[in-house]
């Protein structure tokens, strides 16, 4: 449902943003209590933040003047 209202955006002529989760990603589960949640690579993240934005490629334009992609960690690492 949000890559569709994102890509409505985009249909609108806007730039849609899509924030990947890869900082939340390398954090994992912290209390140790899920293994469905184990702490990934930086390499691993990466790796599947490429697919993951290929995926998205089938609903949105991924086109650089339509779609930007940030990472969470932008902004979650330096705490």
């Amino acid at each position: 449902m949000v890559l569709r209202r994102l890509r409505t955006v985009q249909d609108f002529g806007h730039k849609a943003v899509l924030i990947l989760g890869d900082f939340t990603a390398m954090v994992g589960d912290p209390s140790g209590k899920s293994a469905t949640r184990p702490r990934l690579s930086k390499e691993e993240v990466d790796a599947h933040a490429q697919t993951y934005v290929e995926q998205v490629g089938e609903i949105l334009d991924t086109s650089p003047e339509r779609l930007e992609v940030r990472r969470n960690s932008e902004w979650l690492a330096p705490l």
